[in-house]
């Protein structure tokens, strides 16, 4: 009996384009290009094939009315991935000047990469899993109530159409259960259009291993959140020094922010031990930002990757 393979059921959060950047160039020849993976909690670095790690089954998948599986997320996410490779390897590559296509390019992928990745869910679900138990507390507490209790609540009260919409426990649950399919569209648009109005830099190095990534490749930072009280200390877009960046491959880096630093910079121009010192610091960042692992593209771990964030 022949069963028929199903189509996409191997979805990568991190994309094999992305992490194909990584490949150690000193694969042997004939061997499926490599990148190393470190465990950042035991330091354990062994070599995998892109197609190999950072995807989940169905991560993306939904289910149509009649039960099928609907792929349009995943599909929808490899068009911003084949977009973006077109960018990075004949545009960044060269040192083309970018056009605003291809600045919209690179952002709708970091948005997408930050949204679309489980430590995202990390940040989606404690709201909705609060959310959603006082909403079943009030369900329950609404059982019993006498009809004045309900008439001095929300619970009573009618639905503006024009001002609002009712949202039911269902609807937080299909949230909980499946945060992916649910908030993922929604989150990249929104971020699309926060990032859009930010400034963008090119990062260039010559150093190696050069710039490392990871499970959680976008990183939000500000440097000068240690000087603001908690907890208004994150990093968040209303602040001028929020700092937002993405290793595109072992030499390039993006680079959004408010200062107005855009352009290619090439780091080896400000000395050797100026170069060494911010890729290292923004490799700390990456490290403190992934959630299980990092990637590199040689069998190499620096231990300053691991010290505490930098200020700046």
């Amino acid at each position: 009996m022949w069963i028929l393979p199903v189509e996409h059921k191997k979805q990568h959060y991190i994309p094999q384009s992305y992490l194909s950047a990584w490949a150690d160039p000193e694969t042997p020849e004939g061997q499926e290009p490599y990148v190393w993976v470190v465990n950042k909690e035991s330091l354990d670095i062994r070599n995998r094939a892109p197609k190999n790690i950072m995807f989940k089954r169905d991560f993306y998948t939904t289910e149509t009315e009649k039960g099928e599986r609907d792929l349009r997320l995943e599909k929808g996410l490899s068009v911003f991935e084949g977009e973006f490779v077109q960018v990075r390897d004949h545009v960044i590559e060269p040192h083309k000047q970018l056009s605003p296509d291809d600045q919209m390019v690179l952002i709708a992928y970091i948005s997408a990469m930050h949204s679309r990745t489980p430590a995202s869910i990390d940040r989606f679900n404690p709201m909705y899993e609060e959310l959603l138990d006082k909403m079943k507390a009030m369900s329950k507490w609404a059982e019993t109530a006498s009809p004045a209790q309900l008439e001095s609540t929300s619970l009573h009260h009618p639905i503006d159409s024009e001002r609002s919409y009712e949202v039911s426990i269902n609807d937080i649950q299909s949230i909980v259960d499946s945060p992916m399919p649910s908030l993922l569209p929604s989150s990249i648009m929104a971020e699309i259009e926060a990032l859009s109005v930010l400034d963008l830099a090119i990062l260039e190095t010559t150093t190696c291993p050069g710039f490392i990534t990871s499970d959680n490749p976008v990183v939000w930072f500000d440097p000068e959140g240690y000087n603001r009280n908690w907890p208004n200390q994150g990093p968040a877009l209303i602040y001028p020094s929020i700092e937002i960046s993405m290793a595109i491959s072992p030499k390039y880096c993006l680079f959004l922010n408010r200062q107005g630093v855009n352009g290619y910079i090439n780091l080896s121009k400000l000395g050797p031990l100026d170069e060494i010192k911010r890729v290292n610091n923004a490799n700390l960042r990456v490290q403190a930002s992934a959630k299980t692992s990092i990637i590199v593209s040689r069998n190499i771990i620096y231990w300053n990757w691991f010290n505490t964030l930098p200020e700046k």
